[in-house]
């Protein structure tokens, strides 16, 4: 996420293909995991959005306005409500702890990683 032209530089080069692809490419985020104040104004907002989709389809500056207004009214910016509880935290590893794993020999072995993300014990 910081930098997605080196990451994406690096896999090429990996790969034995061409960078080239990646030199003007726009690394947006599209379809952003969001969390929301209220559910309630979530669902009228999706009601909202849904009866009026054809007219904010043609008007995309005013589809771009309601959507920051709707942003800034509803939702929580953060990390707030983007935890899981401990419990599914823990039937998660326990489902890819096998996996997790031979990812971890893998990338010790063959890429000398010392460090790794916090849920590859």
């Amino acid at each position: 996420m910081k930098d997605p032209h080196r990451v994406m530089n690096a896999i090429c080069t990996f790969i034995g293909i061409s960078t080239q692809f990646f030199d003007e490419y726009d690394f947006r985020v599209e379809n952003k995991t969001r969390s929301f104040r209220s559910m309630e104004l979530q669902k009228l907002g999706y009601r909202v959005n849904m009866r009026f989709e054809k007219i904010l389809n043609r008007n995309p500056k005013l589809r771009k306005m309601a959507q920051s207004l709707y942003r800034w009214i509803n939702e929580r910016h953060g990390q707030a409500g983007m935890q899981i509880d401990s419990e599914t935290h823990e039937k998660l590893l326990k489902y890819y702890g096998d996996e997790n794993e031979k990812l971890r020999h893998i990338l010790a072995d063959n890429y000398r990683r010392t460090e790794f993300p916090s849920w590859l014990p």
